[in-house]
């Protein structure tokens, strides 16, 4: 026998009780070729809770990963709770990379915790092809392609996820960050009004998101006197706005009052 397959088993008989069980569990997940019945039936027999289960998603990750895989038909195997929400969302990507939408949609729906991130990543991709990297303009350029996918998606998610918000928001976003400046001024450029509201909301996010890395970075305190509101804003890569320095006055308020 080679010295790899036999220091698992050397483990197994000379370690404690405890020891053994880490040994079993680190050669289940350590095995890629794992298949779902008999790994499933090992993983139960592991005395340990969050080995049992950190074992279970192994072999559920595996099942996902296989041309034709089926990982939707061990999820209801799995105990209620993070390990299985995670299940649902490994077989909604799954469906989603044969394009299988609706499938996928369905079992994203399934994915408890994770139901809206889930439902995300259906069609994040496609909307960061559509606009990221070709500037602001193609916010506007590329409307009414963006409203195609939507719709197409709006089929499978609309009103049982925040798809209408998630959506185009991200749309929005990556059209700045292609840019690489968040500017207000583009919004209101957008044709439909609730777009120019949706494009609004997305750039304050965007910027909120970027604000405490950007003063993290340069190394200036949110709560520095010295530095004012429009000062510290201008840390973020933007046009100046009065709507971005509220956001930097509000963090300010709820952070830095004594």
């Amino acid at each position: 026998m080679s010295l790899p397959l036999l220091l698992p088993l050397l483990a197994l008989a000379c370690g404690s009780a405890a020891e053994r069980e880490v040994a079993r569990y680190a050669a289940l997940v350590g095995d890629p070729a794992l298949m779902p019945e008999p790994g499933l039936a090992a993983c139960a027999d592991l005395a340990r809770a969050d080995l049992r289960a950190d074992c279970a998603d192994h072999v559920v990750t595996l099942e996902a990963a296989r041309p034709g895989g089926r990982p939707e038909d061990l999820c209801p195997r799995l105990e209620a709770g993070p390990y299985q929400d995670e299940c649902w969302f490994l077989a909604a990507e799954a469906h989603g990379r044969r394009g299988q939408d609706a499938s996928a949609a369905q079992l994203c729906k399934k994915a408890g915790a994770y139901k809206e991130d889930c439902a995300q990543h259906l069609w994040q991709t496609a909307v960061h092809d559509l606009i990221h990297k070709a500037g602001p303009r193609a916010m506007i350029d590329q409307l009414p392609r963006a409203q195609k996918l939507y719709a197409h998606w709006e089929r499978y998610l609309g009103g049982e996820t925040e798809l209408q918000r998630r959506f185009w928001a991200r749309y929005f976003q990556n059209a700045f960050e292609g840019l690489g400046v968040i500017d207000l001024r583009w919004c209101p450029a957008v044709p439909e009004p609730a777009l120019a509201q949706a494009c609004e909301a997305a750039a304050i996010e965007l910027f909120a998101q970027r604000l405490m890395p950007a003063l993290d970075a340069a190394q200036v305190g949110l709560c520095d006197p010295a530095q004012s509101a429009e000062a510290l804003a201008a840390r973020v890569r933007c046009e100046p706005d009065p709507r971005l320095t509220a956001v930097v006055e509000a963090r300010r308020t709820n952070r830095c009052a004594p």
